[in-house]
């Protein structure tokens, strides 16, 4: 009878001990990160070899920048739409590389586009396509 409770004492200081000791002092981080890119096939290249000021657009996601808000839409081939919203009001352009619009009071050249390699499933034109403009104003 003595031996039972001597067992699940046991057991449970062994559980304990276990799983203490599966935790490392230094965790890697579990955010996932996107490679550096090498080519227009892969993505834009990364942020520290893109000119100065150049902004990294993700499809249809709000990036503030002066006093709005730029959206790049569209992201197909060589091209984009470029929205700028500013206090409800949108002034766009298409855009293909190296090209210029102004919107507002401010001039954007686009620099590089990236398009998803699955954008023709999904029918928006890639919900993980990028440009790159860089304001020249």
């Amino acid at each position: 009878m003595r031996t039972l409770p001597r067992l699940c004492l046991v057991a449970a200081v062994s559980l304990v001990l276990a799983s203490g000791c599966t935790e490392s002092a230094d965790p890697e981080p579990s955010t996932p990160s996107r490679e550096p890119a090498e080519t227009a096939e892969n993505g834009p290249e990364e942020a520290g070899d893109m000119p100065d000021g150049a902004i990294r657009l993700r499809a249809n996601t709000p990036t503030p920048y002066a006093e709005g808000r730029l959206v790049a839409s569209n992201i197909w081939d060589d091209s984009i739409m470029l929205e700028f919203q500013v206090s409800g009001s949108v002034e766009s352009a298409d855009l293909t590389v190296g090209g210029r619009a102004t919107l507002g009071e401010h001039t954007f050249e686009l620099i590089e586009v990236w398009e998803d390699p699955d954008a023709d499933e999904a029918g928006d034109g890639g919900l993980e396509s990028d440009a790159v403009v860089l304001p020249v104003d």
